[in-house]
C-alpha cells in the first residue's frame, strides 16, 4: 500500500506542474448592422395587409442575407 502512495505522489508531482490556466481570448468581429423592424399599425384594408406581408417577406430576406454575411465573416476570421 505504501508503494502505491509513492507512485501516486510521483505521478501527481509530474502532472500538476503541467496544468495551467490559459486565458481564452474571445475573437472580436466587426459585425454588420442587424436589420431592424419597424412598428407597423394594424391593417385596415386588404391592401394594407398585403403591404405588411410584403414588408415582412423582405425583412426575412434581409435577415437571411445578414446571416450569410456574418457566417462568411466569421469563417474568414477563423
Amino acid at each position: 500500500m505504501r508503494k502505491l502512495w509513492i507512485v501516486f505522489l510521483i505521478l501527481f508531482l509530474l502532472i500538476i506542474p503541467g496544468c495551467k490556466t490559459i486565458e481564452y481570448v474571445y475573437p472580436e468581429y466587426e459585425l454588420p448592422a442587424e436589420p431592424e423592424r419597424e412598428i407597423i399599425e394594424e391593417p385596415e384594408t386588404i391592401e394594407d395587409l398585403a403591404l405588411i406581408i410584403n414588408y415582412y417577406d423582405s425583412l426575412v430576406s434581409e435577415w437571411e442575407q445578414w446571416s450569410i454575411s456574418v457566417k462568411e465573416l466569421i469563417e474568414v476570421e477563423l
